[in-house]
């Protein structure tokens, strides 16, 4: 239909004035007054009718071919759009269920062995601050000693996990040659020199005699955890140590206490206290023993709900973390 109009633009309307014109002319040729009159009515609608036609050979059509090139154009563009669209969204639903199948993978390293002796009871929580963190810990049994990690790897997401996966595997392996803490931290240290890429590893191993009742600690840059006792008294484990991964000959040391008067056992991460109230203070490891000294009487899942509410309440706005917890009940 729009080419047989622009035909009937450029060819039969231009006849269809001359036309008019011719007819009216010889109308007019009666009176020589009105003879002059007619050429130059005539020439002015000659005048109009060549500038409509050129008007539209040489400015509306090529207008409406190129209006019509990027009509063309722009619906290859939207149909190339659409297809990307569609394979972002594929990619992005693969990226979304090998997430979920690598959380679940994380969930299962994340399930330390229980405590083999009845008494004891081993409660954690662990939440990432996306689907995937760099917090880890583990617990196991060798003989009569009972092995209790917990590390944070620097960062988040996929490479942070990959390190914790790696964590599991070389703590295991190397428990088999020592536990004794000191040097069990040394080991691992080497191990991952080199491997963790621009990241570095906190981390706090203990190693609980169940029999002897004494618990040996090596720190590498974690925070304290907390002793517990059956009347409500704390004892932060201060110990200085280079973090894991930074210097290939780093070396720690093994300190050992008595667990006798000890109820309870509090390990976590930094996603814990690292937060700030509207007063710029710290809910520090001091304000962590402060709950514990007034909240020990609770079970263990309990007391760490309670625990994560107190920290809340002191700063309800901050950054969102990993955070892991392990308490072990004696």
């Amino acid at each position: 239909m729009n080419s047989v109009w622009q035909k009937f633009n450029l060819v039969f309307l231009p006849l269809l004035f001359l036309t008019g014109l011719i007819i009216f002319h010889r109308r007019l040729q009666v009176d020589e007054g009105n003879a002059l009159i007619a050429l130059y009515t005539i020439s002015i609608i000659l005048s109009l009718c060549l500038l409509f036609f050129y008007y539209q050979l040489f400015i509306v059509r090529p207008l409406r071919k190129e209006l019509a090139l990027k009509s063309a154009a722009l619906s290859d563009a939207e149909v190339t759009i659409e297809k990307q669209f569609d394979n972002l969204e594929k990619a992005h639903k693969i990226l979304e269920k090998e997430l979920r199948l690598a959380k679940d993978i994380q969930s299962r390293l994340l399930s330390p062995d229980p405590p083999g002796k009845k008494s004891m009871k081993l409660h954690h929580l662990y939440r990432p601050g996306e689907t995937l963190g760099g917090d880890y810990f583990d617990a196991f049994t060798l003989g009569t000693n009972y092995l209790v990690f917990i590390a944070d790897v620097s960062g988040k997401g996929v490479s942070a996990s990959l390190i914790t996966s790696m964590l599991r595997v070389l703590l295991r392996s190397l428990a088999e040659r020592t536990q004794d803490p000191g040097p069990l931290l040394t080991l691992l240290n080497a191990a991952l020199y080199g491997h963790t890429g621009n990241r570095f590893v906190s981390a706090f191993l203990s190693v609980i005699d169940i029999d002897g009742k004494t618990i040996a600690y090596a720190n590498a840059g974690h925070n304290c955890p907390i002793l517990i006792s059956r009347h409500g008294n704390t004892m932060l484990l201060n110990q200085e140590g280079m973090l894991l991964g930074i210097e290939q000959d780093s070396e720690y040391l093994t300190e050992v206490l008595s667990l006798k008067t000890v109820r309870r056992i509090l390990y976590y991460t930094d996603g814990l206290i690292n937060r700030w109230n509207k007063s710029n203070e710290m809910y520090n490891p001091n304000r962590v023993a402060e709950f514990c000294s007034t909240s020990w009487m609770h079970e263990g899942e309990t007391f760490i709900a309670l625990l994560l509410a107190n920290a809340e309440r002191f700063a309800p706005q901050h950054e969102v973390d990993d955070i892991a917890i392990v308490v072990l009940d004696l």
